[in-house]
This record gives C-alpha cells, sequence and structure tokens, in this order.
C-alpha cells in the first residue's frame, strides 16, 4: 500500500469510527431518555398505587358509613313508631272519643221536665219508652 492509500483508508477508518461512535452516543442518549421515562413512569406509577389504595380505604369507609346510617334510619323510624304509639295512648284513641249526639236528638232536659205529667203521651218523642220493638209493640 502506498502512502496515499494509507492514509485514505486511515481517514476510512477514522470515519467510520467517528460513525460508529456518533451512533453509539445516539443509542446511549435515546437510552437515557427511555431511562428517564421509565423512572418517570415508576413514580407515577407508585404515586397511583397510593392514591388507589386511597380510594380502597375510602370505599370501605364508605361501605361502614352507608351500613352505620342504614341503622340510625330504621332507629329513627323506629323510634318514629314508639313516639306515635305513646302519642295515641297519651291523647287517646278515636274509639275512646264520645261521640257527639245530633242536633235533632238532643233534648232540652227542663223543657221535658216542666211537660211531663207522668202520662206516656207527655213522655218527648225520642224517649226510650215510645221506641218500637222489633216485633212492632212499643216498650212500656
Amino acid at each position: 500500500m502506498t502512502a496515499e492509500e494509507q492514509k485514505r483508508y486511515i481517514n476510512y477508518l477514522a470515519e467510520r469510527l467517528e460513525k460508529a461512535d456518533l451512533g453509539l452516543r445516539a443509542r446511549d442518549a435515546v437510552l437515557q431518555d427511555f431511562l428517564d421515562k421509565q423512572k418517570e413512569y415508576d413514580e407515577r406509577l407508585s404515586k397511583l398505587d397510593a392514591v388507589l389504595s386511597d380510594v380502597e380505604d375510602i370505599k370501605k369507609n364508605l361501605a361502614s358509613e352507608v351500613k352505620k346510617r342504614k341503622a340510625a334510619e330504621r332507629k329513627v323510624d323506629d323510634l318514629k313508631a314508639k313516639l306515635k304509639f305513646a302519642n295515641k295512648n297519651r291523647f287517646g284513641d278515636k274509639s275512646h272519643r264520645t261521640k257527639k249526639k245530633d242536633l235533632d236528638e238532643d233534648s232540652d232536659r227542663t223543657k221535658d221536665k216542666d211537660d211531663f205529667d207522668g202520662t206516656s203521651t207527655s213522655l218527648p218523642a225520642n224517649s226510650i219508652a215510645n221506641k218500637k220493638v222489633d216485633d212492632g209493640s212499643y216498650l212500656s
């Protein structure tokens, strides 16, 4: 090989070495970017795992609170029923109240007393003695 060929061959090898070195540096840069992204993803994943754990805890607490609320609602309903029963017994039931007489059945006792002379004809029209029995006869 001549000196000129040796120089060209050395330059060719140097260029190949530079290209290979450049390729390796590019590959290292891409690999470093990939590793940095992977590290970032790992950090985000650990944060998401922590958030997921918190969500699971919140779900458990919510389920517990729902059970407590339902139990409290049942207790409120039971206490309302007891209060209603107590108030009903305290103030009396409708069946314990007296019936009001109709106005046409009301009689003025003093008026009836003045007109009564002891005979059945002097009795008021709504008195028991003037009521018919099932067989058609009057009570006397």
